[in-house]
């Protein structure tokens, strides 16, 4: 289920669910970090349950080149 917000003012992301395939995590950085953002630095926070299948995923992403999301 996707979501519509304001991005041009946001300075941070809290994302709490993970995505299944790195677009989806690329896609949803790039809401905040495209053009038209009037803030010049802006922040991702990720939060992962230690020892979770998130946690796996994220784990596994980072290891594969060409996969890590940022």
């Amino acid at each position: 289920m996707g979501s519509r917000y304001e991005t041009s003012r946001t300075i941070s992301c809290m994302p709490i669910w993970m995505p299944l395939e790195p677009a989806e995590v690329e896609q949803r950085d790039g809401r905040i970090l495209r053009q038209g953002n009037t803030n010049a630095e802006v922040a991702i926070y990720r939060y992962v349950t230690e020892g979770s299948f998130d946690a796996y995923m994220w784990q596994a992403w980072r290891l594969k080149p060409g996969l890590s999301p940022r």
